[in-house]
């Protein structure tokens, strides 16, 4: 079904109301479309049918991810290690601090959507924590990969897991919340190749 609509309800070819309407997350305007056949997606992109059954969010802690040392170098080595397959539908958020950011997040492909936190400690985790709503993932996500070992996120996978979403860690060996690894319901580790 092709559809060029801004806002309003439609019937499909297949049969199946659709609601079109404008949306925001994080400030940046998306287009949001409900289905009778399918879960919400949220973007103005077309995905294939297989796509929209699972759909992912990968949630990147990159300081946490290079070992704190962030430059172009160790972000592009990080993203070429990363151990989970990213398909069309998913949706990839890089958090960094504002003192880092600038360092790294250009290294990153263009579908891969930086998210720049204060300054300070743990800024990309307090980053990414104020930029998800649990219901909002749920609604819209069957998988959540949280890209980081620290204790921080421990909530919010256990808020995830509790709505329904499987919950994936992607950590260093070695670097890993014990709390954050036992809320999630699956891990993988990516190997950092050396400088």
């Amino acid at each position: 079904m092709d559809v060029s609509v801004e806002f309003g309800v439609l019937t499909g070819s297949s049969g199946a109301l659709v609601c079109v309407r404008p949306a925001t997350i994080g400030g940046v305007g998306l287009l949001a479309v409900m289905s009778t056949r399918r879960r919400a997606i949220s973007s103005g992109r077309r995905f294939p049918a297989s796509s929209l059954s699972e759909r992912t969010l990968h949630l990147l802690d990159v300081e946490n991810l290079v070992g704190g040392v962030v430059d172009p170098v160790r972000v592009r080595r990080m993203w070429e290690a990363y151990p989970v397959s990213v398909a069309d539908g998913d949706l990839v958020i890089a958090a960094f601090g504002a003192e880092r950011a600038a360092h790294g997040m250009f290294a990153l492909p263009s579908r891969v959507r930086p998210l720049v936190g204060s300054r300070g400690r743990d800024a990309a985790d307090r980053a990414l924590l104020a930029e998800i709503d649990v219901a909002w993932v749920a609604a819209r996500f069957d998988r959540v990969v949280i890209a980081s070992g620290d204790h921080i996120f421990t909530g919010m996978a256990l808020a995830l897991r509790e709505a329904g979403v499987s919950v994936m860690l992607v950590a260093r060996s070695m670097h890993i919340s014990a709390s954050l690894y036992s809320a999630c319901t699956d891990d993988r580790r990516i190997e950092m190749p050396a400088a």
